[in-house]
């Protein structure tokens, strides 16, 4: 067992080191955000820019008492953030849970939902056409921002 050890440790800190994180060294996360809960958490500077960006404008949609709502396969950082912000289960199941979804907010709640896709911003707009289709279509408008985008109604 011992010598399992010996063999095994350093071989996967010479495999580990040498990998990516985030599309980056792991040398090179040495950014840290704005935010407290993630003040242990390393990111590089790009995407600190991100967090921090799309944050400041949630913060600044909820004094205007906008519901915000996060979208994608990078969104669960926010909704750990922003626990009320996260969808309900039925929402991803297409397309009854988005037509509900549309249907709530059609009542008059001022609405708005990021697409949080690859970081620091998805450009393939084929990965999420489908849903900013149906978001269009029930009167959302995209809002384009520096490093990131989001449908408001």
């Amino acid at each position: 067992m011992f010598t399992f050890l010996i063999v095994i440790i350093p071989f996967s800190l010479v495999e580990n080191i040498g990998n990516f994180y985030e599309d980056e060294s792991i040398f090179k996360l040495e950014k840290t955000t704005e935010v407290k809960e993630l003040a242990h958490i390393r990111t590089n500077p790009i995407r600190a820019k991100l967090i921090d960006q799309v944050i400041d404008e949630v913060v600044a949609l909820r004094k205007e008492e906008v519901k915000v709502n996060f979208y994608g396969n990078k969104s669960q950082l926010f909704t750990y953030l922003f626990p009320d912000s996260a969808f309900t289960y039925n929402f991803f199941q297409e397309p009854t849970g988005i037509k509900q979804h549309m249907n709530r907010v059609s009542l008059g709640m001022p609405n708005a939902i990021f697409y949080i896709g690859n970081y620091p911003r998805d450009f393939d707009s084929s990965k999420n056409f489908k849903l900013e289709q149906i978001l269009l279509s029930h009167g959302y408008e995209k809002v384009e921002k520096d490093s990131f985008f989001y449908y408001m109604k």
